[in-house]
């Protein structure tokens, strides 16, 4: 009797365990504001053209988002743009990014939306007022980076 009761507490076990993906708190299928995508992995992609590495970056006294890097290598030419997160909602980032040319930095506004599925990954649709490199991208299928 004794044995039996240890094997149903093992087999209860292993249910609850993959009911839960073997993962507890980090269920990806529910992944619907930019607070719970950044809850699950803050950094994402690969540094490529296709798929950059993106971090959000999150201020320790207010737990919230203060700012996002964008960033990929092409030969030996590397990209970067840091956004300073000015507001955000369930699935818009809302903030500015400065380029430089000849010493002289411009700013430009940037709007950023944001959503993620398992089957598509983190998807990033980008917008802006002006120029400055980043209005106009899109980039689907960012999986989380835990080796960056």
């Amino acid at each position: 009797m004794k044995k039996l009761s240890i094997l149903v507490l093992l087999v209860i076990g292993l249910l609850v365990f993959v009911g839960c993906d073997g993962e507890i708190g980090n269920n990806s299928d529910s992944l619907n504001t930019i607070d719970e995508i950044i809850d699950y992995y803050d950094e994402w992609g690969l540094e490529t053209v296709q798929k950059p590495y993106v971090y959000f970056g999150i201020d320790d006294e207010t737990n919230t988002l203060d700012f996002m890097d964008i960033s990929w290598d092409i030969d030996e030419d590397y990209f970067h743009y840091s956004i300073m997160v000015e507001s955000y909602t369930n699935t818009e980032i809302t903030g500015t990014y400065e380029t430089y040319e000849n010493e002289v930095a411009t700013q430009h506004d940037i709007t950023i939306q944001v959503t993620y599925s398992e089957s598509n990954g983190l998807s990033l649709v980008l917008a802006g007022s002006s120029d400055g490199g980043l209005e106009g991208k899109s980039y689907t299928g960012l999986q989380p980076n835990p080796d960056i």
